[in-house]
């Protein structure tokens, strides 16, 4: 029987959780727009120059959203895609920091 190493063991935790996240999240790519937060995002993504003090108070946001989506044709699934890659992203981030921060790493 294989043993497996406790450090391999916590280097797969990174890989797993951004599959995972990812994974789940782009199941719901494909349910349309919600008029709710996703219409309006979209509506501040996509006139991030035209309009910029529409978002002055989440600039970094709209400014991942809109290099992420305007490039792949700036669609409704392509930018939900790129949310679905920012959310996996944000938990692996997280993740690390604070398993760096409590000493687990």
């Amino acid at each position: 029987m294989l043993q497996s190493n406790p450090s391999t063991q916590a280097s797969l935790i990174p890989f797993v959780l951004t599959l995972s996240v990812f994974g789940w999240s782009t199941l719901f790519v494909w349910q349309g727009l919600d008029f709710t937060d996703m219409g309006y995002l979209l509506t501040m993504y996509q006139q991030f120059y035209s309009s910029p003090e529409m978002g002055a108070n989440m600039w970094l946001t709209l400014f991942i959203g809109h290099w992420l989506g305007e490039p792949f044709g700036g669609t409704v699934v392509n930018y939900k895609l790129a949310a679905s890659f920012i959310l996996a992203l944000t938990a692996v981030l997280a993740y690390l920091g604070l398993s760096i921060e409590l000493g687990r790493r």
